[in-house]
């Protein structure tokens, strides 16, 4: 079972990353494609108390659980409220995605026809669209 964190340098973000791995790359791995009603909380044992973990469904449609620990949490929860969303993943609406889907290049595109179309500028056309999905990623590709 799950011990006690005495140096969470050492520990990897999640049970299933290595060491190097950072809180948010582990997040990001795990999460794609998971929503927020996918996240749990049980009871351990008496000396871990209550865990939160994540349900993923792999190849061949095997279910593992896999644990958050502290770190992976707060690296969740500072994203989730940058969305706009309640901190705490349990409290978000049903169907709330961890990792919400980026535009991909036709809505880009689709979004920088429309805006040349109307008059309207294109950048802040494409910032708004970078700022629906949250994504650091994006706003870097607005920038030519």
């Amino acid at each position: 079972m799950l011990g006690p964190q005495s140096d969470s340098a050492a520990q990897p973000a999640c049970a299933s990353c290595s060491p190097s791995r950072t809180a948010r790359e582990c997040a990001a791995r795990n999460c794609a494609g998971a929503f927020t009603d996918d996240i749990t909380v049980r009871y351990a044992e008496a000396e871990v108390g209550s865990i939160h973990l994540l349900r993923v469904v792999g190849k061949g449609a095997k279910e593992r659980f896999i644990p958050l620990v502290p770190s992976v949490l707060e690296a969740l929860g500072d994203y989730i409220q940058a969305r706009g969303f309640p901190r705490d993943p349990l409290a978000c609406p049903v169907g709330t995605p961890l990792i919400p889907a980026l535009p991909d290049k036709r809505d880009i595109g689709r979004v920088r026809r429309e805006a040349a179309e109307s008059g309207a500028d294109v950048e802040a056309a494409l910032a708004a669209l970078a700022r629906q999905a949250k994504h650091s990623t994006l706003i870097n590709s607005t920038r030519r």
